[in-house]
């Protein structure tokens, strides 16, 4: 832990991550993808199967200065060794940057620089007021010579770039780290370093000063989207693709993702073919999609104007664009956090990690570490993350929105799924613990008036105290149980209904604990950990505080609502799709870091040398090794110190008032106004998805529309409105206003429902399934079929996947859709509805 008075304080210190790494490389590979012939396997049993592997073939790398003296054109390779040279090139252009780094350009400054400099009276660095003229020095780029501005001796110090140079490639983790592990042990007079996930998958790793890392990790979406949202934003932000291509009608052919015929590159000979591969030589294996016949004429286009001689020429000239095009939209994000936060995203991993060091920064915040282990595992203990399950499993609308199945001698039913604006966001806004962590003494604990604690009170608590759910609540309270806990689901649990399911889907025998998950239970809560605002709910919506076993009091406000509201604001002055995905980004990616479990951290190391190797395994805390080839070993130690510093109650009390807020909306509005008219069907953390008996749903969400974001409607509805448009912790109206038709859930995040629009649209989910199967092979009706034929589905999907840092294709058969689910007591005979565990009636079942 912490030790009080040393290093319990968390606070910005990063001075050094403002200044813009002055060298960066973009880079990308391509592969041959060579088929691999197998057997067909049963279809009816799950298994998986290699279809191709992936081999280097090509690749390009791009080098961006801080200083236009040093620019590169970009550079191109196609032959053999891929990895091997590339690595080689790489070490030689860092020889050339360090060269640079050391060499210190003298400072440039002006007269203007000069009266700047006397003129000033802060620190540019830290902002903090200069005491004396002694203290106040020249800080200037040590790079171009030119001059930054006027800051404390202290500051300058630490304002100086570490010898690293950031090697840049989208969607490193997954799929370029894998080429590069194949050959990188061979260079064994540079040293290795890692930062791991797990054994195969790497946040970032470094040869010699060569950092390695995933641009996905801060831009988590293609780079076709990337430069699609860029393009919006206009065509001069395209800098390094702009300065390579000076023809204007080359740029705009060439000025988006490029199209490329993997499955058709099986081997070297394919790059001789002198004409483009036909338009079902774009077949994408791993989707199953064809392209469309516009972007293979575009395809054609570029073959023809670019001049293209062979398919060689052509894979240059793509990963040459892919490389250029991902180096400005990095830049450009540089740019817009540089501007934003004065913070360089080059000099962190990850997207998390420079938001966390943002926001610190903006804030100005000092966060008291728990230095006192009970109260860091009893917070632990209150983390449970958000809540996914289904409550009722099948209905179907009847109003007079949707004629065609109208009846009116029956009632009038809607269904109306609503999320809620950035509801993390809005617990961020939020009094926050910031420190002065004390437990309350027995005497304190009596006298302590739980109900009457303001939420804005400068002092706030965290319980842990035992609740009992009076069965008069149970009816009630079944749909959304309050106060969810991490159970452990065992046997005797299930309802005859899924115990039956259960052993004739998976034929086996069932016994002792199946699953711990998150769930809502009208079960009694025994030392249960709470936030004071939730227990306050709970207490006024009838549940009963048996005893306080213990509470810790903390310092409280809202230290994160600068730094939220921000992004939110220059989100909603962006003028760009680019603009607009970052700033929502910055807030969405903060939360995580403010739960950071460092337990499950990694001691990892990648080994290339007999030396290393024999003294990592010699240690007390070796684990294990994993042998990647005869040249690169991974090895894992076990951690024999874990400092635990990280501000887990900031995570502990987003999490429980983000549940607050869902709350708050399910029995403060909709059971408060629809009473028994209203059945929930499903929620999924910052969604509910409910039925309704009501004479005409959107006439009762016009009585309460200050509740409701409307900015989506058909500006001719009469709900339409832009008063809360984007606005935190309104809900939203998933459907645009359209009415639903018919819903059915199998478990949670696996469920459809068809909207009553021109398309007649199906929305369909189902987790830990491809895209390409929920999109195309999966169905509604597949989906009702499987709930009330008792019957799972199976689906061929494909993935790519590493094994010892090889790659494959890989073809997976897997269940798709299943109609079991044990979150809830299933009712017979298809287990639509439901009561929730803890449920006095199921004593009765």
């Amino acid at each position: 832990m912490p030790i009080p008075g040393e290093n319990d304080i968390l606070k910005f210190t990063e001075i050094a991550k403002q200044l813009r790494v002055p060298f960066i490389i973009y880079a990308d590979f391509e592969t041959y993808v060579k088929p691999i012939y197998t057997c067909d396997l049963d279809p009816n049993s799950s298994h998986t199967c290699n279809l191709s592997t992936f081999e280097p073939c090509g690749y390009a790398y791009h080098i961006v200065s801080t200083d236009k003296r040093y620019s590169k054109s970009p550079v191109v390779y196609r032959g053999d060794n891929i990895v091997e040279t590339f690595l080689s090139n790489l070490l030689e252009e860092e020889d050339r940057i360090l060269h640079i780094l050391r060499r210190i350009e003298p400072m440039h400054m002006t007269i203007d620089d000069e009266n700047l400099f006397e003129a000033t009276t802060h620190c540019h660095l830290c902002g903090l007021k200069f005491q004396n003229r002694f203290d106040k020095v020249r800080n200037h780029d040590h790079v171009t010579g030119e001059f930054f501005g006027a800051a404390h001796n202290d500051c300058n110090l630490l304002f100086r770039q570490v010898e690293f140079i950031p090697v840049v490639l989208h969607n490193l983790r997954g799929f370029d780290a894998h080429l590069i592990m194949q050959r990188i042990g061979r260079f064994k007079n540079r040293r290795l370093n890692v930062i791991a996930n797990t054994n195969e998958r790497y946040i970032s790793f470094s040869i010699s000063k060569l950092r390695f890392v995933d641009s996905f990790q801060f831009l988590s979406t293609s780079l076709d989207n990337l430069v699609k949202n860029l393009k919006s934003s206009g065509e001069h932000y395209f800098v390094e693709f702009n300065n390579h291509f000076k023809s204007q009608q080359e740029r705009d052919l060439l000025l988006q993702k490029g199209i490329y015929p993997y499955s058709f590159c099986t081997d070297a000979s394919k790059f001789l073919t002198k004409e483009l591969p036909p338009k079902q030589e774009f077949y994408n294996t791993i989707t199953k999609t064809h392209i469309s016949e516009e972007e293979y004429k575009h395809a054609e286009k570029v073959w023809k104007e670019m001049n293209i001689q062979t398919m060689g020429e052509y894979h240059d000239l793509y990963v040459l664009c892919d490389v250029l095009l991902l180096a400005d939209v990095f830049e450009r994000f540089r740019c817009v956090s540089m501007k934003s936060f004065d913070l360089d995203p080059a000099q962190y991993y990850t997207l998390a990690g420079m938001c966390w060091s943002a926001c610190l920064k903006m804030t100005g915040v000092e966060l008291e570490l728990l230095t006192d282990f009970e109260q860091y595992q009893m917070i632990e203990r209150g983390i449970r993350g958000g809540v996914a399950m289904m409550t009722m499993r099948h209905a179907e609308a009847n109003n007079c929105y949707i004629p065609e199945s109208y009846d009116p001698s029956k009632p009038n039913v809607y269904l109306g799924y609503f999320d809620m604006n950035n509801l993390y966001g809005g617990a961020m806004v939020e009094p926050l613990p910031v420190g002065n962590f004390c437990w309350l003494s027995e005497k304190e604990i009596l006298e302590l008036e739980i109900l009457n604690v303001d939420k804005n009170d400068k002092t706030g608590y965290i319980l842990e105290v035992t609740l009992e759910y009076p069965a008069h609540l149970h009816d009630c309270h079944n749909d959304l149980p309050l106060a969810p806990e991490k159970l452990s689901i065992k046997v005797e649990d299930l309802s005859p209904y899924c115990l039956k399911l259960f052993k004739r889907l998976h034929k086996q025998k069932i016994g002792g604990e199946i699953s711990q998950k998150l769930v809502p239970t009208l079960r009694n809560k025994d030392k249960y950990v709470v936030h004071y605002r939730n227990l306050q709910f709970y207490l006024q919506h009838g549940l009963v505080l048996k005893k306080i076993h213990r509470a810790i009091s903390f310092d409280q406000r809202a230290w994160l609502k600068p730094y939220i509201e921000f992004n939110t604001r220059m989100r909603q002055q962006a003028q760009n799709d680019f603009e607009v995905s970052l700033y929502k980004a910055y807030n969405n990616i903060v939360f995580g870091k403010t739960m950071e479990n460092i337990r499950t951290r990694l001691n990892f190391n990648l080994v290339h040398t007999k030396k290393q190797l024999q003294k990592l395994v010699s240690k007390p805390s070796f684990e294990t090794f994993s042998i990647f080839n005869k040249h690169l070993v991974g090895v894992k130690n076990k951690k024999v110190k874990l400092l635990l510093n990280k501000p887990i109650y900031t995570g502990m009390t987003i999490l429980d008032l983000s549940k607050l807020f869902m709350y708050e909306f399910h029995y403060d509005f909709v059971k408060r106004e629809f009473g028994e008219n209203a059945k929930l069907l499903m929620t999924d953390t910052d969604s509910l998805f409910y039925r309704f008996e009501v004479r005409d749903l959107y006439v009762e969400m016009h009585k309460h529309l200050d509740l409701f974001d409307t900015s989506n409607y058909p500006t001719e509805h009469f709900l339409f409105s832009e008063k809360n448009k984007k606005v935190v912790g309104k809900m939203k109206d998933e459907t645009n206003g359209n009415p639903v038709k018919g819903f059915i859930g199998l478990r949670a995040k696996m469920y459809s429902f068809i909207i009553h629009d021109e398309k007649r649209s199906e929305v369909k989910k189902a987790k830990g399934v491809s895209k390409s199967v929920v999109n195309k092979e999966l169905s509604y009706e597949l989906y009702l079929d499987c709930l009330f034929s008792d019957e799972m589905e199976r689906h061929q999907m494909r993935s790519i996947r590493s094994e010892n840092h090889n790659l494959y294709l890989k073809s997976i058969n897997k269940i798709s859709l299943s109609p079991f689910d044990d979150k809830r007591y299933w009712l017979a005979p298809h287990g639509v509805e439901s009561y929730s565990y803890g449920h006095f009636k199921i004593m009765n079942e």
